[in-house]
């Protein structure tokens, strides 16, 4: 998984989903500065901006437009035959399909904690 890449455009041709030889879905993908990817909270809130976590994909998935891999302001065009989305109620994925959240919600805050689970940092 990567974090600090944010998905500026999503484009599905639903003409190419029954071809298993295609890939339907183009998400293009930008890399974060360091600011734009830890932002400080506004005053009074929780957390920063949402990102979208990508994993590693074969190299013919995955075309360079520019920039240098994992250098801010890179830029990945990403052609896909699923996305999925796991960007919460605010979803961006959910957004560019123009699909309708259905249901309640919560008024929570939820947070992401990474662990080192390295023999060297357990004690």
């Amino acid at each position: 998984m990567e974090r600090g890449v944010v998905a500026e455009s999503l484009v599905y041709d639903a003409s190419q989903e029954n071809n298993p030889h295609n890939y339907p879905i183009q998400l293009t993908l930008r890399t974060l500065s360091d600011i734009e990817a830890n932002p400080p909270p506004a005053p009074g809130a929780f957390g920063g901006r949402d990102v979208i976590a990508k994993g590693n994909l074969p190299d013919d998935e995955v075309h360079q437009e520019s920039g240098t891999s994992g250098s801010p302001g890179h830029v990945e065009l990403v052609k896909a035959k699923y996305v999925i989305g796991c960007d919460g109620a605010h979803s961006w994925l959910r957004q560019q399909l123009n699909y309708k959240l259905e249901g309640a919600s919560a008024h929570s805050v939820w947070y992401v904690i990474n662990f080192d689970m390295s023999p060297s940092c357990i004690h």
